[in-house]
């Protein structure tokens, strides 16, 4: 790409001349190129990257505050928008992949550490809850858990879902297990713990995932 200068004389030249150039600007700097064939923009490949794209715009829509403020404590001090920052972590694995097993509902932010584990169950009685289980890791020195979140989404392709599923729970304290409502199916389930570091900020630990079938 090169800068020019009056291109064409008329110190404003934009779009393609035949197949052989093609004049835009670049930070208000005019500039040309040689013209190229545009890719298939209906490939396989990017269909995937767009199926899961819209997969996991649709799910951030539907996280409520509390599910993503660890997206919006992720990207403090960083070039980056939240939903960005959620889309980009999660398209990877579950591009071309036949579920959403990989589901990431915390990036962790801060240097605060994720369960040790992370166990579901249906709890039974036809209530239709999913107990979630993680086990509490070794806190930094000084640093205190505060809530203990996880985040349901319903097992699916992403790649072709046109129906997106969540649901939100928390326990409010540092004991690990939170309760959330969920109707029968094969449920995703990502947990992580949020932490009050001494500086008085707060800090949330990446989270775990695991799935679990409720009757």
């Amino acid at each position: 790409m090169a800068k020019t200068s009056a291109p064409l004389l008329s110190f404003g030249a934009k779009g393609q001349i035949g197949n052989a150039q093609v004049y835009s600007s670049w930070k208000g700097i005019p500039t040309a190129r040689k013209y190229t064939v545009p890719s298939n923009p209906n490939s396989t490949e990017q269909q995937k990257t767009r199926g899961v794209f819209g997969y996991l715009n649709a799910l951030w829509k539907l996280l409520p505050a509390d599910a993503q403020a660890p997206w919006n404590a992720f990207i403090t001090g960083k070039p980056l928008i939240n939903r960005n920052a959620f889309i980009s972590m999660n398209l990877p694995d579950m591009r071309g992949a036949a579920n959403n097993n990989t589901f990431v509902g915390s990036p962790g932010n801060g240097g605060a550490v994720a369960p040790t584990a992370i166990a579901l169950a249906d709890a039974g009685g036809g209530t239709h809850h999913i107990t979630v289980t993680m086990t509490v890791p070794t806190v930094p020195a000084g640093w205190t858990i505060t809530d203990s979140q996880a985040v349901a989404v319903i097992q699916e392709d992403p790649n072709t879902s046109t129906i997106v599923t969540s649901y939100y729970g928390h326990s409010g304290d540092a004991l690990g297990v939170v309760t959330i409502n969920a109707a029968a199916g094969t449920w995703v389930v990502a947990g992580w713990f949020k932490f009050a570091k001494p500086d008085g900020s707060v800090a949330y630990g990446p989270s775990l995932t695991n799935h679990v079938v409720i009757a």
